[in-house]
């Protein structure tokens, strides 16, 4: 929520873009507002958490899911 991330996020392609590294976000309409359901397993709800604080990135080249221990900018 400090980032603001959600506001800015367009949820159709983040599910998406989740499904590439194994998370399933899952939504629920609320009134005209789209809301984020979080999962109650820790395992999954930590997983999306990463996933929305952008930890997860494909490689250019190969294609390859990876888990980001940086924050860095190139």
């Amino acid at each position: 929520m400090q980032n603001g991330i959600l506001d800015r996020i367009d949820f159709e392609a983040a599910k998406a873009s989740a499904l590439v590294f194994g998370i399933n976000l899952e939504t629920q309409a609320n009134g005209e507002k789209v809301a984020l359901v979080l999962p109650e397993k820790k395992a999954e709800l930590k997983k999306l958490l990463r996933f929305l604080d952008e930890d997860y990135f494909q490689s250019v080249l190969s294609s390859t899911p990876h888990l980001s221990n940086s924050k860095r900018r190139v």
